[in-house]
């Protein structure tokens, strides 16, 4: 998950701020513009007085405007504004002068009080830019200081107009002061508000990296208080237990969210914890609201805080790693399970070909009951066969002849065989791919696959539904076959048992339990993969995936004419097992060949020299299992012979 960017708020200029502030305390200004006009009106000259007033006015509502505009980022009106200031500051100066004309005491205290109005003004709504102060400060100041000392001097003795200069210059002093301290202030605040907003910065940039890294991780945090029985989660918790923010969650709430059995093992975790400060860890599962089922690993600790105990810990979704292991578990139970079976079968089959060749050679007696007793030992051994074939397929060991092949063509012939298997109430509809399909798997044991596949999709919709077939390539470039029907589906612990050998949900003698099983052999064994996607109620889709092919199929030429082998040909006949080694002695004597049998390599060479066998008029056999290098090493010295 990306860590999203953060959009900086536009730091203003000093004067941009200036701006603003005096916008903001613009409602204050009015009321005293009105009051000083009614002033100059009754005091001094009321047509002067009204025409101040109005110019005033308006002046106040361009600069207003002005400050806005600037506040909000329009650089261009930074000299309008300070020529704006100026012309206030003059107006105020104007507006003085007007009262003080009027010679009198009140109209010079009034004029006094309009100038020192203007430098408090200058003060407040200045400090943010010196510039502003200047403009709002000197007029005032300046007219103040000439008027009173004008005053004093024609009016006052000399020592009183001179402490009067004094206190005057005193006054202007104390004003300035004012003003740079406010200023420099202002300065000092601003610069801590930059280095709190700096902190605040990394402080929630860190929270934002924490929270991202604990998503990508799913990892969060979580504190439980005793006392008060509330719990508090870290958002990454939230999102695991799939609440919102406006939960506020408690012990019941936060126990209630785990499996039934796990509940007790979590209590007693918490117990322990107000027992001792030793950590645990325990790995639970989870029961949603959502129906979800989750895994989790709750790690947590008894600390003191403020004297009290409290326990704090971390919070992990391990779902897919479980998810991993139990897919390790039973791939490694398939593994040891189809071990076991391909060696029984192997072993069997071996008994069954000595059976069968008994059989073969009894159901050829003279004798009716003889060869009656021989043609039911061979059909019992061929049914055992069958069993031995599907085993050997689900433990990978049978021996596939694989081919290209269109798997479009493999599912219409299938639906061909299947349509009339199907009762009336089962539709069966295709999506197959646009293009030929080629695929590496063989022919005959696809189809099995696919009619396996099919009957029991069909046994999973009792009152009937829709078996769909589709054919697509998938992301890897593979062939990919999809068995899809709407039966009655299955949980997931069914689902993780169904390609055991000899598990079934069927009723007794409705099913051997290999079928899927030998489906699951044959894929994999073709070097692709199978999959099942399955939901109680919803049906079931079996995936599967084969090796890609570019060649077209190859097309197989039946041989009309069987070989004939003459009946003098001498054999050599190689096999460890001593059963099948003998039976296929005695059936190959039966019928008038000689033959020679040899039961390890050492024996082929040496028996081959004895029987002074002729190349190749004479017929080599070796056994299956026999190793590649030796078979190759025997016949490569018999052609030398």
């Amino acid at each position: 998950m990306p860590i999203s960017a953060r959009v900086e708020p536009r730091h203003l200029s000093a004067l941009e701020q200036s701006a603003r502030l005096n916008a903001r305390i613009g409602w204050i200004r009015l009321p005293i513009v009105f009051a000083f006009g009614g002033m100059i009106v009754g005091l001094a000259d009321s047509g002067l007085g009204l025409g101040w007033l109005a110019l005033m006015l308006l002046i106040e509502r361009a600069t207003t405007w002005i400050r806005l505009r600037l506040a909000a980022g329009e650089q261009r009106l930074r000299q309008p504004y300070m020529i704006a200031i100026a012309v206030i500051s003059a107006m105020w100066v104007a507006a003085s002068l007007l009262l003080w004309s009027a010679n009198t005491e009140v109209a010079r205290m009034a004029g006094v009080v309009c100038l020192l109005i203007t430098a408090l003004a200058g003060i407040v709504g200045g400090h943010k830019d010196p510039r502003v102060s200047v403009l709002l400060l000197a007029p005032p100041l300046g007219a103040f200081f000439v008027l009173l000392t004008l005053h004093l001097i024609a009016h006052a003795p000399p020592l009183a107009a001179f402490l009067g200069i004094v206190a005057t210059i005193g006054a202007c002093i104390s004003v300035v002061t004012c003003a740079v301290v406010l200023h420099t202030s202002d300065r000092n605040l601003m610069r801590k508000n930059e280095e709190l907003e700096q902190v605040s910065r990394a402080l929630a940039e860190s929270k934002a990296f924490l929270e991202e890294t604990t998503a990508v991780a799913k990892v969060g945090g979580w504190r439980f208080d005793p006392v008060t029985q509330l719990v508090e989660w870290s958002p990454e918790t939230r999102r695991i237990l799939e609440l919102d923010e406006g939960v506020r969650p408690n012990l019941q709430l936060g126990l209630s969210l785990y499996a039934a059995e796990a509940q007790p093992v979590i209590i007693k975790a918490l117990r322990d914890s107000l027992q001792s400060d030793a950590p645990w860890v325990r790995e639970l599962p989870l029961a949603l609201p959502s129906g979800a089922r989750k895994w989790v690993r709750v790690t947590g600790k008894g600390v003191s805080v403020d004297g009290a105990k409290v326990i704090i810990g971390a919070f992990q979704d391990i779902t897919e790693r479980v998810r991993l292991e139990e897919e390790l578990l039973q791939a490694q139970k398939l593994e040891a399970i189809g071990r076991l079976t391909g060696g029984v079968a192997h072993d069997f089959n071996n008994v069954l070909t000595a059976i069968l060749s008994s059989a073969e050679l009894l159901e050829n007696a003279p004798e009716q009951r003889t060869a009656q007793l021989g043609a039911a030992i061979a059909k019992a051994a061929t049914r055992a066969g069958d069993l031995t074939t599907k085993l050997l397929a689900y433990s990978r060991r049978q021996v596939l002849h694989p081919s290209a092949l269109d798997l479009n063509v493999a599912v219409e012939e299938a639906i061909v065989l299947l349509t009339p298997m199907l009762n009336d109430t089962i539709a069966i509809k295709r999506a197959l791919h646009p293009a030929p399909l080629w695929a590496m798997a063989d022919p005959a044991q696809l189809a099995n696959a696919i009619l396996n596949l099919a009957i029991n999709a069909a046994d999973a919709m009792p009152k009937g539904g829709v078996l769909h077939f589709a054919t697509t390539l998938d992301t890897q470039g593979r062939a990919r076959l999809d068995v899809t029907d709407t039966g009655i589906g299955m949980t997931p612990e069914l689902t993780a048992k169904i390609f055991d050998p000899f598990f079934t949900t069927k009723g007794a003698g409705l099913g051997t339990g290999l079928g899927l099983s030998m489906v699951h052999g044959f894929v994999n064994q073709s070097g692709g993969a199978i999959e099942v996607d399955s939901t109680p109620g919803q049906g079931a889709r079996f995936t599967l995936t084969f090796p890609p092919s570019d060649a077209a199929p190859v097309t197989r030429v039946e041989a009309h004419e069987h070989a004939q082998i003459e009946t003098h040909t001498r054999i050599l006949l190689v096999d460890d097992d001593d059963l099948v080694r003998a039976a296929l002695t005695r059936v190959l004597c039966e019928h008038g060949f000689s033959v020679a049998a040899a039961a390890t390599p050492m024996q082929r060479w040496s028996k081959s020299a004895q029987a002074n066998l002729i190349w190749p008029s004479s017929m080599l056999h070796l056994a299956p299992t026999c190793p590649a290098q030796n078979s190759r090493t025997t016949s490569s010295s018999m052609r030398r012979t």
